[in-house]
Order: structure tokens, then C-alpha cells, then sequence
């Protein structure tokens, strides 16, 4: 991006003008070089190199992902797993034998090979081994100071880490449960776990829960990292959208997703665009408005107990997200937050909150729009029935009311019409209380 726009005003003029606030900030900090500093650094290559193990412990022994055939899990990730070296994350076959075997089998596929094109392997081969190099050229073209990322100097400490804290989450999994019993690892602070409440609660599935920490969740809006899981007899599920397709599939008669093609696709592409919604716009100011009440309140009292996650196995790399969230749930008057802003000064710049939560309410309201404009044609998101569709869009608003957004009937008539609906179904309205209940 540096390299294309001189400046980045320049940059900032070539984003097209109807791109929410919260998706131009985030283009920025990319052509900014996204990490400014050390810290952030190191935390990006431990925590990537760490989600690599958990495939390379999935690679043992198989040629593939899913039953030893290729399948769409494969091409879905290898794409991925080529943007490691581009990024500054060397994959080595010390590190990593199983991957480096997977990916040059891979590539040997007739139609992936076919796939990628003379300019994408120049351009990759580039960044590959002359990253710095690029990086140095980017920054004279534009004025930034962006440090390249060398991810050789962290993934041996991500290996030790990664190992300490065990392969993945299948080792987490209980093992007394029968057939037929359903367990959900349960984050309170996350739609997705309410989704499939709520899908479990339409199927007439009895579940049981076990409970999270919701620190989990901080700085993960693009994906799960393997933290959404359900559990159904000695099958394990991870990974939000595969959890909420293998509840309406396995579990009871009535189908939430449609098998007619069409309806099918609408309904996944209201998955896609709740979520799509979510990571963009309510997960920043979510942190900030909600979450982060949730960790002060439990830090308040003992500070000292926040800043040992530092040395955390398990949170060390994500340590400054959650400090960041504590310190915007704090005021200048809390004892606490002198000391914070003596001891963390630059976590400080640019603390406020209200203007970035004022503008995501502002792109909401024209998310909010879409559904309006969908529900003026019929009763639900996908024709005449309840789907999967209602159901995650359901959970996903009543956290967008938590942000302080009225969709009331003056200002979204067809969405409040279609939410007191379905709240005279009481699982809809135990799911509702459930959530407002966790937050008051």
C-alpha cells in the first residue's frame, strides 16, 4: 500500500467514501505497517505462530484435513497457511514438518497450482526474501517508520509456549459424557455462544455449559482461535459458524437451515454478514462500551492480579489488548489509574472512546437499514419461517442494543415488529433476558 500511495493522505483519498469509519481506521493502520511497536510485534508472531501448531498437531499423520481426502477445509486454508512467509512468519521444516509436507502437497495439485498466477508467485517471492528490503522502500515512499516482522526470532518461544499450554483444545474436552450429551463451552460475552443456545433451545437439546473466560475473547473479531466449541458425545466441534451448521444437521428433525439451495445460500450469507458486521464495527466498540466494565470490575480491587497475565502463558501475547480494555473502563479518578498511565504511558494516546462508539451507532444504523428494507417483503430474514438466519441476527442485536442503540419502532418499525415476534417464543425471550441479564 506505501508503495502504491506516496502519502498517507493520499491513501486515505483513494478509500472509497461510504467505507464505515471503523474499516478506514483499520486500512490505516495497515498502510501505517498495522504493529507500531515492539511489543505489538512480538505479541502478532507468537500468537500466529501458536494458531500454526494447533494445525500441525492436526497434521499428524494425515495427508489432509477431513477423512484423508481433499476437501474445501484444505483449500480454504492453504491460502492462509502461503501468507506466513509474506508476513515475516517463516515456516520451517524444524518447526514445522507436517505443515511443510501438507503445503508441498498441496501445491502439487494440478488446479492449485493453475490458480496461482506468474505475478502472485514474483510478488510473494519478493516479500518473501526481500522484506526488508521492501519495507525500507515503503517507508522512504511514504515517510512511515514501519519495522518488518522476523518471526524466526519468536517461534521457538511460541513452540514452548504452545506446548505448555497444550495441543489445541481437544485436551480440554470432557471425557465423562454420554452418547447423546451435549456440552457447550460457554463465553457469556459472545453472540455465538447464544446463538447455539439458542439453536439448542429450538431443537429441544439438553446441553450443559461450561464456563469460559471472557478475556478470551478480547482481540479476537476474525475468528475463534479454537475458543468456540460444543461438544456432542465424543465428537468435538470448533470454530462459531461449524458448531451452529452441526447442531441443526445432528441434532433433532426440524432443520433451521434450509435444504433448498437458494434459501440455503441466503441464509449463510446472513451468517456471513452478521459476523462480517460484528468484526468490523461492534467488536471495537463492544470492548471498549461493554467488555470492558466486565474487566475492571473484576481488576479493581487487585491490579496487581491484571498485570501478572503479563507472564500468563495463556494471555501473555494478548496482554496489551486486555489492559487496553481494562484502562477504558477506568476513570482518572479510580486509584488505579494514575499508576496505569506512569507505568503504560503510550496505552494511554488516544484513549477516547465516545466520538469511535459515536460513529459505529452511525454505521450501524445503516446495517440496521438492510434488515429493515429485507423485513418490509416478509415476516422473516429468509422467507415465511424461523431460520438459522433469525437466529443469529436475533442474538447478534440484542448486543447492538448493549452499545445503546434504539431499535425501537420509531426508528426501525419492521425490526421491532419482527423482535417482539419472536420474543413470544420463549426460548427467543429466555435468550433476550439471558443476555441483558449478563450486562446489567
Amino acid at each position: 500500500m506505501r508503495l502504491a500511495h506516496e502519502k498517507k493522505e493520499n491513501f486515505m483519498a483513494w478509500l472509497p467514501s461510504s467505507l464505515p469509519k471503523a474499516a478506514k481506521d483499520n486500512n490505516l493502520r495497515i498502510f501505517k505497517g498495522l504493529l507500531d511497536r515492539k511489543e505489538e510485534i512480538i505479541a502478532h508472531g507468537l500468537q500466529s505462530y501458536k494458531n500454526l501448531y494447533f494445525l500441525e498437531n492436526a497434521l499428524e499423520g494425515k495427508r489432509y484435513l477431513v477423512d484423508n481426502r481433499l476437501t474445501a477445509a484444505d483449500t480454504s486454508v492453504y491460502p492462509r497457511i502461503l501468507s506466513y512467509p509474506t508476513a515475516g512468519l517463516p515456516i520451517t521444516t524444524e518447526h514445522f514438518p507436517n505443515i511443510c509436507r501438507y503445503m508441498k502437497r498441496l501445491a502439487n495439485e494440478p488446479f492449485i497450482g493453475k490458480s496461482r498466477s506468474f505475478q502472485d508467485k514474483v510478488l510473494r517471492f519478493l516479500f518473501e526474501k526481500l522484506q526488508r528490503l521492501t519495507v525500507l522502500l515503503a517507508n522512504w515512499t511514504s515517510g512511515e517508520n514501519s519495522v518488518p516482522l522476523c518471526g524466526l526470532k519468536y517461534i521457538d518461544r511460541a513452540k514452548a509456549e504452545a506446548l505448555a499450554l497444550g495441543q489445541g483444545h481437544l485436551q480440554k474436552c470432557s471425557e465423562d459424557i454420554g452418547p447423546d450429551d451435549v456440552i457447550l463451552y460457554d463465553y457469556t460475552a459472545s453472540a455465538e455462544c447464544w446463538q447455539a443456545k439458542l439453536l439448542l433451545l429450538e431443537k429441544g437439546q439438553k446441553f450443559q455449559t461450561v464456563s469460559c473466560d471472557n478475556l478470551d475473547l478480547i482481540g479476537r473479531p476474525y475468528g475463534s482461535g479454537q475458543i468456540y466449541r460444543i461438544q456432542h458425545g465424543r465428537r468435538l466441534v470448533w470454530g462459531p459458524r461449524a458448531m451452529l451448521e452441526y447442531i441443526d444437521e445432528a441434532i433433532g428433525d426440524k432443520a433451521y437451515i434450509p435444504h433448498d439451495p437458494y434459501k440455503r445460500a441466503q441464509v449463510q450469507c446472513w451468517k456471513a454478514w452478521e459476523q462480517a458486521m460484528h468484526a468490523t464495527e461492534i467488536a471495537p466498540a463492544f470492548e471498549v462500551q461493554v467488555l470492558s466494565k466486565i474487566v475492571s470490575k473484576r481488576y479493581k480491587q487487585d491490579i496487581d492480579d491484571l498485570l501478572s497475565l503479563k507472564n500468563n502463558l495463556k494471555y501473555s501475547d494478548k496482554f496489551t489488548g486486555i489492559l487496553k480494555v481494562h484502562i477504558a473502563g477506568l476513570s482518572p479518578t479510580d486509584v488505579d489509574y494514575r499508576r496505569l498511565q506512569e507505568q503504560f504511558p503510550h496505552l494511554f494516546i488516544g484513549t477516547g472512546t465516545a466520538g469511535m462508539v459515536a460513529a459505529t451507532l452511525k454505521t450501524l444504523q445503516g446495517r440496521l437499514q438492510h434488515i429493515e428494507e429485507t423485513l418490509s417483503s416478509h415476516p422473516f430474514l429468509v422467507g415465511d419461517e424461523v431460520t438459522y438466519a433469525d437466529i443469529c441476527v436475533f442474538c447478534r442485536l440484542a448486543f447492538v442494543q448493549l452499545l445503546g442503540l434504539d431499535i425501537s419502532e420509531k426508528n426501525f418499525p419492521k425490526i421491532a415488529s419482527w423482535i417482539s415476534k419472536l420474543k413470544e417464543n420463549p426460548n427467543f425471550q429466555s435468550v433476550f433476558d439471558g443476555i441483558v441479564q449478563e450486562f446489567l
